[in-house]
């Protein structure tokens, strides 16, 4: 299939003529009418819509495809052989929820595109409770001021539109509310629908949390404009005197003088960027004082309406607004379609690609885990048997000293079997060899709580602390399924009863035979016949000693073999086998879509940046500019083919025109030196391992990558898009 935007570059192209590439969009779009403006408008909302909704049609037949995928992986991982189900339920449960994610991607994306359709040029109005936001919208559109708040409600409930000079103008609920997350909530929405953002903040310090909600607004890809309302008191409405109007002028003046102070203000804010990986340098800043504005507005102070109006300095405000309209807003209307797509486009391949490597890095973590706990089995088999054999000798010495004396004293003793029973049982044989098994079965319950809490720490702090969209895909193994594996060995069921008693000993009934037959105690051979008799009976007694420590080794052996190895520590090696492979599985599915997604978003790019520089007037030469890697908002990278040489104005003008910052990387087939020129120089070619399956690279692995500045994991981040590498640590 043809690329989208290049149907939609056609489209566009029809709309220029050869003398207006001449020179560039901003003169010529600064040269027109407003009427001439608006037409201009409508033209790009055509050219953008259009684009969209091919990138949405396209990432819908590419979905079609995915999802047909991932219900194969589901439907196989099934009917497979996996020996535990748990895992195999985890695994399917991931994989369906990023196949439903997926199925309702592009719906969510075209319903966001067709909402754009048919309107105008959209400014939206963002800011702070109190900030001052419902009084400039009043003066915006010349109202009475009923909807200006006493300084400590939330006066902005509802999202507000209004007409201004065939513009469409945007009140949205405050931010940075106690309680108001749901005002939040609905403002982002309404923001994604503005070509420009008016971020309104007031002269006091700003705010962390407004830091933060222009980060979200800028990563949305919105150009701002930043107005800073100077706080100054002004007396009861309906009593300003003459002498109080000079004090108003005197007061608002001291403060737009202070222009270190203001400037202060400016810097103070866009020092907050790097802490979002932004760089917030290029936004443009005004100075107004709001309330002059609205009370120039008012009847009752009309004898002042030019002096207030000029030292509101709110003209100059407009003035701003109305050249960034005349001078990008095409491109900005233009814009607003292909970055409702591409943001979350992006979202989806970031958190697609993370989760690949955290599935991965955790198969791995897991592999190394597997073998520690491999070797422990076989070391503890080992321990285990000379344990064993160590216990048998004892016991064996033990009782052959007993029989010696014992064939001494009862060879002729027809009770000598039950007399030998009770020396056996006096020895505690099976007090012993459980007390063996207990401990041994004790050492299993520590290796399997330490591997689980081992395998617990790792994942808890090798995860990705990513919130990159609504395409989640949680991991495979959970915390508490690990500790599951660490579940108390049943005991070995040991039954020793009568397993040393002693035979029928014969001894008695030989004795009293040979005195019964002779009838004398005067044989010459009769203590010969009584060592024989000893004898006989020591041996009867050893060889069943003999027997029943064989027969208590089996029986020993047998019990740490089946019950405790292969019952415990063998099925926990092969959960493990079974969770890697699950999660090697999951990793090659997500990075399979992942790069899916990032062809679309490459082509995306590649025609937003076209789109710019032909806005701009620059005619760069085709295979100049290879791939467009792209964050919305914050940085666009562009891969030129060697030896390209851009005009040196390019890269400021189309950083002004995107409002991102600009990196140039020369393409080059060594994926490692690509990686390396894409993230930066902190980041040193040596600390690259490229990890590379079946002859494929597939990993990087970068060292201290957590120690990196913003700036290089903003370029990891290109990164991934233009290797499409799994990038961990």
């Amino acid at each position: 299939m043809g690329r989208p935007w290049y149907r939609c570059w056609k489209t566009l192209a029809m709309l220029l003529t050869a003398d207006e590439h001449a020179m560039t969009r901003e003169i010529k779009v600064h040269e027109r009418s407003r009427s001439g403006m608006l037409n201009d408008l409508n033209e790009f909302t055509e050219v953008g819509l259009d684009l969209a909704r091919s990138s949405v049609k396209l990432l819908d037949e590419t979905v079609g495809e995915a999802v047909t995928e991932l219900q194969g992986n589901i439907d196989r991982l099934q009917r497979g052989d996996y020996r535990d189900k748990d895992v195999t339920q985890s695994l399917a449960a991931q994989l369906d929820s990023i196949r439903i994610g997926y199925e309702l991607l592009p719906l969510r994306l075209e319903n966001e595109v067709n909402a754009l359709a048919g309107g105008t040029f959209a400014i939206t109005l963002f800011g702070r409770t109190t900030a001052g936001k419902s009084t400039l919208m009043t003066v915006l559109t010349h109202g009475d001021g009923s909807q200006i708040g006493n300084g400590s409600q939330r006066t902005t409930r509802d999202v507000r539109t209004y007409e201004y000079h065939g513009l469409e103008v945007t009140d949205v609920p405050g931010i940075a509310t106690f309680g108001g997350l749901e005002d939040e909530v609905l403002a982002f929405e309404t923001a994604k629908q503005g070509d420009l953002i008016l971020f309104l903040i007031t002269d006091d310090a700003p705010q962390r949390s407004e830091a933060e909600f222009l980060s979200r607004i800028k990563s949305l890809g919105k150009p701002i404009i930043c107005l800073v309302n100077v706080k100054v008191g002004v007396s009861a409405k309906g009593h300003l005197s003459e002498d109080g109007y000079m004090d108003l002028c005197d007061d608002v003046q001291d403060k737009f003088d202070d222009a270190e102070g203001l400037q202060a203000i400016r810097r103070s804010l866009i020092d907050y960027g790097p802490e979002y990986g932004q760089d917030w340098s290029h936004i443009p800043f005004a100075f107004v004082h709001l309330k002059s504005a609205h009370m120039a507005q008012q009847p009752e102070y009309s004898q002042w309406a030019d002096g207030l109006f000029e030292l509101s300095r709110f003209g100059d405000a407009i003035a701003l607004i109305e050249r960034e309209v005349q001078n990008k807003g095409g491109f900005y209307r233009f814009k607003t379609y292909t970055d409702v797509v591409s943001v979350p486009l992006v979202e989806a391949l970031e958190e697609l690609f993370a989760q690949s490597a955290e599935n991965s890095d955790q198969g791995r973590m897991l592999i190394q885990k597997k073998r520690k706990h491999d070797s422990w089995v076989e070391d503890f088999e080992k321990r285990a048997d000379a344990r064993i054999e160590t216990l048998l000798t004892s016991i064996a010495d033990d009782l052959k000293r007993e029989a010696s004396s014992f064939a001494e004293d009862n060879y002729d003793n027809k009770h000598a079997s039950s007399e030998w029973a009770k020396i056996v049982k006096r020895r505690d044989i099976q007090g012993r060899a459980n007390d063996l098994l207990i401990e041994l079965e004790h050492e299993c319950e520590d290796e399997l709580r330490d591997i689980g809490r081992e395998i617990e720490f790792d994942i808890r702090f090798s995860r990705y602390r990513l919130n990159l969209g609504n395409v989640k895909a949680h991991g495979v193994v959970d915390a508490k399924k690990v500790w599951n594996w660490t579940s108390v060995i049943v005991s070995g069921g040991l039954t020793i009863a009568g397993l040393f008693a002693a035979p029928q000993l014969i001894a008695g009934s030989v004795v009293a035979g040979v005195i019964g037959a002779v009838g004398s105690l005067f044989f010459d051979d009769f203590e010969e016949r009584k060592k024989k008799a000893r004898i006989d009976m020591q041996k009867q007694l050893y060889s069943g000693i003999d027997k029943s420590i064989s027969q208590l080794r089996k029986q020993l052996n047998g019990i740490v073999s089946d019950k405790i190895v292969e019952q415990h520590l063998r099925p926990t090696s092969r959960k493990i086998s079974d969770v890697v492979s699950s999660l090697f599985d999951l990793s090659a599915t997500q990075r399979r879509l992942a790069r899916r997604i990032n062809e679309q978003q490459g082509t995306l790019s590649s025609a937003v940046v076209n789109e710019a520089l032909a806005y701009l007037g620059y005619d760069i030469a085709d295979g100049c500019i290879t791939r467009v890697a792209r964050i919305p908002g914050e940085t666009t990278l562009l891969m030129l083919a060697d030896g390209t040489r851009l005009p040196y104005t390019l890269k400021r003008d189309l950083a002004g025109l995107l409002d991102e910052g600009i990196r140039y990387v020369f393409e080059c087939s060594d994926v490692r030196v690509m990686l390396s020129r894409t993230i930066g120089r902190s980041c040193e070619r040596r600390n690259i391992r490229i990890e590379e399956v079946k002859g494929e690279p597939l990993i990087a692995h970068i060292r201290a990558i957590d120690e990196l500045s913003n700036e290089a994991r903003t370029g990891i981040r290109l990164g991934t898009q233009v290797t499409e590498l799994l990038i961990t640590r």
